[in-house]
């Protein structure tokens, strides 16, 4: 052993007596550790040669044996910890869930991944059934009897949780005998961006190859490898990037290479005309990058041209500091569009929710300082608002009075003159500030402080245009395309890392194994079990990584500018070294790139350098802009007061025993399942309907209810038809909703019996309104003048709809239990 052996040996011996389980190793562990591990089976055999300070090390077989307990100790201890620490991960999450679960869900406010769970199965179950017994096959037999045809977009996104959830309607049409149902899913397994949310492009084949198993020709599966998008300069760049597989497999050897390589497909230009350029552009660094993007950018001045343009990256961060950039130091008019929060990513609407702010709560002097600090302190003075007391009269007011849209229009029209004659920024943001106000006046809320909330998380994705350099990621690129693509944000680590965070083994089946807060690399690494996790989880992120790169690359119709830093020496498997590895052969080989008249420095160009010349130059991006509009004069639309018929009033004047019985639930539930079955009706006697109903899941004193109402002789006319040279229509369950006497009127009708002429014109009409309340015989007179302001909306609403005279409509009540009929409405 050499004196430098040795000092690493005591190095590690004293970082070893300070070590706990779960604290960071020092050098001499990592290191020592490391090169032991490397030959565990050998020290565990009692002879074995560690390389310590790039020189083997011999050990007899006390010396293994004490190494090897070394190492037992520290691998157990940091697994035990990483077991302890996802036990007690799991206890907060099942409280945290548990408290979820009774205060949100069984209160009704699910989200989508709520419902997705509650119609998931359990192990072993149906799915779309939460339930035991005869009902999840009544939940299962009303789907599958109403759709006939599925068919699901974006299917690489899908998860195996939602394909659970639909998988066994699918098995019912395509195994449809008679071969009228049918099943269509879509999508590109090349563009699967969203594993990190469980998107799952194995889902297609996994798919296609269940149900041919099973009956072959049952799922046809076809391609589209023809682009009606990019050109073939474009294409040209995806294909020599992608389509090389012996480089992928080169540099990302095992299951993620040959998963992409298992799915990639030439590519080939339906535009086969279509002028553009693909080239690959190399800069020093950051600045540099930026600068190419400026400079090329000037050079074809697509935005002049009527040409879309977009600069794609990875960050929000990323996208916020180029878009700056190109409008700071580049003067071009660029937006970073990652979800953009109009209302307070610029110093008009700071300042606006601030005035807001203060007038809501003039104690708050913070608000009120940063308003005076705005041009809108110019405006306050202009009208002789002095304290936040006299604002909070001022703008209240014109909130309750005109609403939010109104006000923010009148403020930013006031200070609009006050900015900068050539901030068009700031003027694109007072519309959105407005339009913004606007979508919160659809509330109908006339709360500041539900306004500012509102307006703070408000966001907004512009369409596709050329009115501006749009500077995104690439996630929100995905469906859109561009004329012009940039991308100058490709560097970083090796794209098969796996994510941080907690380690989720799932089988073949998508359940999941077992869950584990991962130890070091150098313990999971020598571990049979978290060693092939890892590879399949690098695997999973490689495979989204190449995904991310193909989905921003084929965003391009003509123009595409990939600009990075050169690869150099670097080993790293990232996006430079993968466009070295491609299209530069192994090596990326810098040569000259003309871009139009521009000479610059690149490793890799397909395309006309001037083809932007051939495109004729549309409207000027820099004319003037658009003043403000300012709203004036009367508000633009008239804010009418909901109404329900079925709650006015005037329609239901409870008891108050009644009002405050613990019965009232169970009463309504029952009127309620009343109401479902006699929906089921079309005409009398429907001998099939009540069938159906003894083996109903309704309540059986419903089901008793409603059969009586059917077979009552006195209510023979709600069932029948119209005789003679006339037509009947009947409405099950209308919905309607209209403009009537200054409110706006929503209902739902029982039932609605038509009267038509042989060509489909209406001639009258009956709306018959079940109750299902108790009433005494000689009560139902009264009941119904209770009624009439409901029944008078009702025949209102089927006037309406028909084109009838109110004369024309007549309106009754079907008191369930006494089995009569009373007129009322009139």
């Amino acid at each position: 052993m050499t004196s430098g052996q040795r000092d690493k040996w005591e190095e590690f011996l004293a970082e070893l007596a300070a070590w706990a389980p779960g604290a960071e190793w020092g050098g001499a562990m990592v290191l020592i550790l490391k090169n032991s591990l490397a030959v565990w089976p050998e020290i565990r055999h009692g002879s074995a040669e560690v390389m310590v300070m790039r020189k083997r090390l011999s050990l007899d077989e006390a010396a293994c044996a004490a190494l090897d307990r070394v190492i037992a100790t520290v691998a157990g201890g940091e697994l035990a910890r990483r077991l302890e620490t996802t036990r007690g991960i799991h206890a907060v999450l099942r409280g945290y869930e548990q408290n979820y679960h009774a205060l949100v869900r069984r209160a009704g406010r699910l989200t989508f991944a709520d419902v997705q769970r509650l119609l998931s199965p359990e192990a072993g179950a149906p799915a779309l059934s939460c339930e035991t017994g005869a009902n999840r096959i009544f939940i299962d037999y009303r789907l599958d009897a109403e759709i006939d045809h599925w068919l699901l977009d974006e299917f690489q996104d899908t998860s195996f949780g939602q394909w659970g959830v639909l998988r066994n309607l699918i098995d019912e049409v395509v195994q449809d005998p008679a071969g009228v149902r049918s099943f269509f899913c879509v999508g590109d397994v090349k563009q699967a961006i969203y594993t990190w949310r469980e998107g799952d492009p194995r889902l297609f084949g996994e798919i296609w190859r269940h149900y041919t198993a099973a009956a072959p020709g049952a799922i046809v599966m076809g391609h589209l490898d023809e682009s009606w998008r990019s050109g073939p300069p474009v294409l040209a760049m995806v294909n020599g990037l992608f389509g090389r597989a012996e480089a992928l497999t080169e540099l990302f050897p095992g299951p993620l290479s040959a998963s992409w390589n298992a799915v990639w497909r030439e590519h080939v230009p339906a535009l086969r005309d279509r002028t553009g350029q693909a080239a690959w552009l190399l800069a020093e660094d950051e600045a540099a990058r930026h600068e190419t993007v400026w400079r090329v950018l000037r050079e074809l001045r697509p935005l002049e041209r009527g040409l879309s343009c977009a600069v794609l990256v990875q960050t929000n961060r990323e996208a916020a500091e180029l878009a700056e950039y190109l409008r700071q130091a580049g003067g071009l008019p660029a937006v970073a569009e990652s979800d953009l929060r109009v209302c307070t990513d610029n110093p008009l609407g700071a300042a606006l929710l601030a005035l807001v702010q203060a007038a809501a709560h003039p104690g708050d002097t913070l608000a009120w300082e940063h308003v005076c600090m705005t041009p809108f302190a110019t405006v306050l003075a202009r009208e002789s608002v002095a304290t936040p007391e006299e604002l909070t009269r001022r703008l209240l007011s014109q909130v309750q009075g005109e609403g939010f849209e109104r006000m923010v229009s009148y403020w930013l029209g006031a200070v609009e003159p006050l900015l900068a004659s050539d901030d068009t920024f700031s003027r694109d943001r007072s519309r959105q500030l407005v339009d913004a106000a606007r979508l919160f006046d659809a509330t109908g809320s006339r709360d500041a402080a539900e306004f500012l909330a509102f307006m703070e998380r408000h966001t907004v994705r512009e369409p596709e245009g050329a009115t501006g350099v749009r500077v995104m990621t690439i996630h929100k690129s995905k469906g859109l395309g561009f004329e012009v693509v940039f991308l100058p944000d490709l560097e970083g680590t090796k794209l098969d890392q796996a994510r941080d965070g907690l380690a989720v083994h799932k089988a073949p089946d998508r359940s999941v194994e077992w869950v584990l807060d991962p130890p070091p690399r150098l313990i999971a690494d020598n571990d049979p079990v978290l060693a092939a996790h890892a590879l399949e989880a690098a695997a999973e992120a490689g495979y989204e990584a190449l995904s991310l790169l193909y989905v921003a690359l084929t965003r391009a119709k003509r123009g595409l500018y990939v600009i990075t830093e050169p690869p150099g020496n670097s080993t790293s498997r990232n996006y430079p070294r993968l466009l070295a590895a491609t299209l530069g052969g192994g090596v990326e080989k810098a040569r000259e790139v003309m871009v139009g008249s521009l000479r610059l420095v690149g490793a890799w160009c397909e395309g006309d350098a001037r083809w932007h010349e051939g495109v004729e130059a549309g409207p000027s991006a820099s004319e003037p802009e658009v003043p403000l509009r300012i709203l004036g004069g009367k508000p633009a639309m008239r804010r009418y007061h909901a109404l329900r018929p079925s709650v006015r009033e005037e329609a239901w004047t409870p008891v108050l025993p009644s009002f405050f019985s613990l019965r009232g639930g169970e009463a309504a539930e029952f009127g309620t399942a009343v109401h479902r079955l006699l929906a089921q009706v079309e005409w009398g006697p429907a001998t099939e309907t009540a069938t159906t109903w003894k083996i109903s899941t309704e309540p059986q004193d419903a089901v008793a209810e409603a059969r009586a109402v059917l077979q009552a002789p006195e209510l023979d006319e709600v069932w029948t038809r119209s005789d003679g040279d006339t037509l009947s229509e009947v409405w099950r369950e209308r919905a309607f909703e209209m403009i009537w006497d200054e409110a706006w009127v929503t209902g739902t009708m029982d039932r609605v019996v038509l009267e038509c002429s042989k060509d489909g014109r209406a001639l009258r009409a009956r709306i018959y309104d079940f109750k299902t309340d108790w009433v005494g015989a000689d009560e139902t007179a009264e009941a119904a003048i209770r009624h009439t302001g409901q029944m008078r909306l009702y025949r209102q609403a089927v006037a309406r709809l028909t084109g009838l005279s109110l004369d024309r409509v007549d309106a009754s009540l079907v008191f369930t239990r006494l089995r009569r009929l009373e007129p009322a409405g009139r």
